[in-house]
């Protein structure tokens, strides 16, 4: 809602927060009142990621709950949807948030897929392993093969029994280089 009714500002309502914008020219309180109304629903998202994530990732919600989450996921993606169209207009003052808006579009639709899709247990096994495969490979930590055992050093006693303690190994190598 616009309030005109001071005769030199607007004030932008969005759900009881008031957004007060000063106009010196007109071009000016458009691309504030853009730019406010794109931070403020990035924030939302970021808000809503974060309520996910404690009331549904780190805890088994009711039927209820996960019902009423994916509608109000359908909407964020919607609203969001809406935005990234709104920002992507080659004239948009906004312009500048198309990438953060298009990175929260796509975290929203990758929790709604996770919601309506969930992995079984091998799923996400599997998903996990890869991913570890890959931060070692990044970090070039890949060694598939198995360590070779060492061998007991087995020593002569004078008595001609062999010696040597069984933990006495020398250290193994890994990595390339010694533990």
């Amino acid at each position: 809602m616009l309030d005109l009714a001071d005769g030199g500002g607007h004030c932008l309502v969005v759900n009881g927060t008031a957004i007060s914008l000063e106009i010196s020219h007109p071009g000016l309180a458009s691309e504030k009142t853009g730019q406010e109304l794109v931070r403020y629903w990035l924030d939302r998202c970021d808000d809503f990621m974060d309520q996910q994530r404690e009331n549904l990732i780190e805890r088994e919600p009711s039927p209820r709950e996960l019902a009423q989450h994916i509608d109000s996921l359908k909407f964020m993606v919607r609203v969001t949807l809406s935005l990234q169209a709104l920002v992507a207009d080659p004239d948009s003052p906004t312009r500048r948030f198309a990438q953060e808006i298009s990175g929260k579009l796509l975290q929203l639709q990758a929790s709604l897929e996770l919601f309506l899709n969930p992995m079984t247990d091998a799923e996400a096994d599997t998903v996990l392993a890869a991913q570890a495969l890959e931060r070692e490979e990044a970090f070039g930590f890949v060694n598939r093969e198995p360590l070779p055992k060492a061998p007991s050093p087995a020593r002569s006693s004078p008595s001609g029994r062999a010696t040597g303690s069984p933990g006495s190994q020398p250290p193994r190598e890994r990595h390339g280089g010694p533990v």
